[in-house]
């Protein structure tokens, strides 16, 4: 796998050439983690990958903001995603339930949380973390698998994990991605993996990572609590404010919400998703 084959010998020079997952690809030594995949027999079906193939492949759904279903089809027409992962153009590709099994099999061993924390330690001693502020934000992710039916309540037996919630006014079953955003470098510093009903506030506090100047957040995630914890931390408290229909927001409120928004809003934009990890818990 990712040996030079005729047809990519074939096509023109720069080729499915991404500059940004160039440099990655060589800015991370990727030996630590390949030796804490080790362990990880790569997931039954068709056919078996490298568990380093399939983390970078995790990573470029973080990235890229996109469902496995999504990410399935990324990975058999993109070529620079194929490189990031070490896929030649003869190579096959894993498909979604493939990723999602190792999804599972990551959060079921304890991996992920290690993974991440090694590419993080790289990332920071390479100066590339700027702990200026932390943006913290949260996105659905939908299930591989079908939703279960109203007969069996609303536990999927083959994705126990997935959860329900509402997006508008339509049904959703699948995950939540709560992301933590370095502030300046647009790196991720840490992912939380919950099923869809577990509220945005209720993993925020652990995303928290305790070195930054300021924590940004939406108005969803505001609370009393959670601003005095930052001000004890001797962290700024950068959350917008939530207006109640009978205390409306005073003025200085408003103005604060409209300075932040426009930050809040690219926390999870793809552009921004440079390093990240999936991390179940």
């Amino acid at each position: 796998m990712g040996q030079a084959s005729l047809a990519e010998a074939l096509l023109p020079a720069g080729a499915g050439s991404n500059r940004r997952l160039d440099r990655i690809l060589g800015l991370i030594d990727w030996s630590p983690m390949e030796r804490l995949l080790a362990p990880l027999r790569a997931p039954t079906g068709r056919p078996g990958y490298p568990p380093l193939a399939l983390f970078r492949a995790l990573l470029l759904a973080q990235w890229y903001q996109l469902s496995d279903p999504g990410l399935e089809e990324a990975l058999a027409d993109r070529l620079s995603f194929r490189r990031l992962c070490g896929f030649g153009l003869d190579d096959g590709t894993p498909d979604e339930t493939t990723l999602c099994r190792f999804r599972a099999a990551l959060a079921e061993r304890g991996l992920a949380k290690a993974l991440f924390a090694e590419l993080n330690r790289q990332l920071d001693a390479k100066g590339l973390v700027l702990k200026a502020g932390t943006l913290i934000d949260a996105t659905l992710v939908e299930a591989a698998v079908a939703r279960p039916p109203r007969s069996e309540g609303e536990v999927s037996t083959k994705d126990p994990e997935a959860g329900f919630t509402r997006r508008g006014q339509r049904s959703f079953f699948g995950f939540r991605a709560h992301v933590a955003v370095d502030l300046g470098s647009d790196l991720i510093r840490d992912a939380v993996l919950t099923g869809a009903d577990v509220g945005d506030s209720l993993a925020a506090d652990a995303l928290v990572q305790g070195n930054e100047a300021a924590v940004f957040m939406d108005k969803a995630y505001d609370s009393a609590a959670r601003r005095e914890a930052l001000a004890e931390a001797g962290i700024v408290d950068a959350i917008m404010h939530r207006g109640h229909a009978r205390r409306p927001l005073a003025a200085w409120r408003l103005w604060m919400n409209t300075t932040l928004a426009p930050r809040m809003n690219t926390t999870l934009a793809p552009s921004a998703a440079k390093s990240s990890a999936p991390s179940a818990r």
